[in-house]
């Protein structure tokens, strides 16, 4: 009954924390404590008081990416090695991008990640043939491959990259497109790109989106899709090293067939300006002729110069110029053959081949590329208004993301880590990650066109042998 007249533990605890130094606290005291936290722990931090919760949302003012990756054998130990090392700072996922090795179970991930970050929070799950990013316990910069279940320095089957998104002032949102059996391609791709443009204007009042990062399964031809999404411009920066290298003439389609798979063209062409007809053998035979015979050191592909009127459901068709490359599958007396479909009669396209010379020289002038990018940043902080520049007020990256063929890599190149330094060397503490893949996703002119259709420079959208970059850069709002 005595106990009655007294304070309880729990009405005692508040005010003696409130007594005993908290609330004594200065701003910048606290906020150190607490960007210390792990986002879970950070997270209930700021449900303590408004006091916490200001605070909170101060750290967390600016965007923020926090990716890692571990290539532990067994799959469970290294997704939670690479979710505690991603949340071990404060953060709310906006997004989550998982890539993983072929030993994972793409549903066991996805669920782990669902259990773990907010519901609504959207989350991609792919499985891909290579990761690039820093090791979760090391910090050391990774370029890891599998190619046909062989693996160089790096136990069979394992390996995750894990990178979580704060971007606030922009929405993300995973929008799928489903196979359906029934449905005739045209109708599915159209309702894809206007679902894209309906989220896009539900949320900002404009059809563009800032930026789109599309993963997609390899059998599924994505040249069509990336056509009709190719109006407009990406407003995050962008930078592309291309892999291959043109040789011999520019031919033209002369007749155009494809199989009823529908995944192999079959085609004859005429050089620009004559009548002879060519068949497959030879077309190769005159490039292995310019090539001195090294023709089987290199992947062959052939860039389609297409010229056609792309529309969106009842949008007006415009005409648009695109570059698509196409794998050479081989060639005999009767045709070429190209691995996809869409190449029409009266097409023109070149030969290219992998060349590791032209992509170490392209990979260099990415480098230098984002070199100018970031002086331009500080030039014009230093050309502000005020007299002394604060550095956390100048524009600067805080995330990037790294896409490159599955042909390159140390193999491709002769030395490591060449895909991955031009960010890194630009921006050594700036968090990255990125896969190896089959066909890389950037929009933008290119220089394959050297020899362009007359309608205009082409744009190719889907790459080969290349490495993509995209940096995210944040300005803060001036005071």
């Amino acid at each position: 009954m005595a106990n009655k007249n007294r304070s309880s533990p729990s009405s005692a605890t508040p005010k003696l924390m409130e007594a005993s130094g908290f609330s004594l606290m200065n701003e910048d005291l606290l906020r150190n404590i607490l960007s210390r936290l792990p986002a879970i722990s950070f997270a209930s931090a700021a449900t303590v008081s408004k006091t916490w919760n200001a605070a909170c949302c101060h750290i967390l003012s600016r965007p923020k990416l926090s990716s890692a990756i571990s290539l532990k054998p067994l799959p469970l130990v290294a997704l939670q090695e690479v979710f505690d090392k991603v949340m071990s700072e404060p953060i709310r996922p906006h997004f989550a991008i998982a890539s993983v090795g072929p030993g994972f179970e793409i549903k066991d991930v996805l669920q782990f990640m669902v259990e773990k970050v907010r519901s609504r929070t959207p989350i991609i799950v792919s499985s891909v043939k290579g990761i690039l990013g820093r090791d979760a316990l090391s910090h050391e910069f990774r370029e890891v491959k599998w190619i046909d279940g062989n693996i160089d320095e790096v136990p069979v089957n394992t390996g995750i990259v894990l990178t979580v998104g704060f971007v606030p002032g922009l929405k993300v949102d995973v929008i799928p497109l489903l196979r359906q059996r029934k449905a005739p391609q045209g109708s599915m791709i159209d309702k894809f790109v206007l679902d894209i443009k309906s989220y896009t204007s539900s949320m900002s009042g404009c059809t563009s989106p800032q930026a789109i990062i599309m993963i997609g399964d390899g059998s599924v031809d994505q040249k069509p899709i990336l056509e009709k999404l190719g109006i407009g411009n990406i407003e995050f920066h962008f930078a592309l090293s291309k892999g291959v290298s043109a040789i011999g003439p520019r031919l033209k389609a002369a007749s155009v067939r494809v199989q009823d798979s529908y995944t192999v063209t079959w085609l004859t062409a005429r050089r620009e300006g004559q009548q002879e007809i060519l068949d497959g053998q030879q077309m190769l035979e005159d490039i292995d002729n310019e090539m001195e015979n090294n023709m089987d050191c290199v992947d062959l592909y052939i860039g389609v110069t297409r010229r056609r009127n792309c529309s969106v459901g009842s949008d007006k068709p415009k005409m648009m110029t695109t570059l698509a490359l196409h794998g050479v599958e081989g060639g005999d007396s009767e045709y070429l053959y190209v691995d996809g479909v869409g190449i029409r009669t009266g097409d023109y396209f070149q030969f290219y081949h992998s060349d590791p010379k032209t992509a170490l020289s392209s990979s260099r002038n990415v480098s230098s590329t984002l070199r100018k990018l970031k002086l331009d940043w500080d030039s014009k902080s230093s050309l502000s208004k005020s007299t002394i520049i604060n550095a956390v007020d100048k524009k600067e990256a805080f995330g990037g993301f790294i896409f490159s063929c599955l042909g390159r890599g140390e193999s491709f190149f002769g030395q490591l880590n060449v895909d991955s330094s031009p960010f890194l060397d630009n921006f050594p503490r700036v968090p990255v990650a990125g896969t190896f893949c089959g066909g890389e996703i950037g929009r933008g002119c290119t220089s394959l066109t050297a020899n362009g259709d007359e309608g205009g420079s082409a744009r190719c959208h889907l790459h080969v042998y290349s490495t993509v970059y995209l940096v995210m850069s944040y300005t803060p709002p001036e005071h």
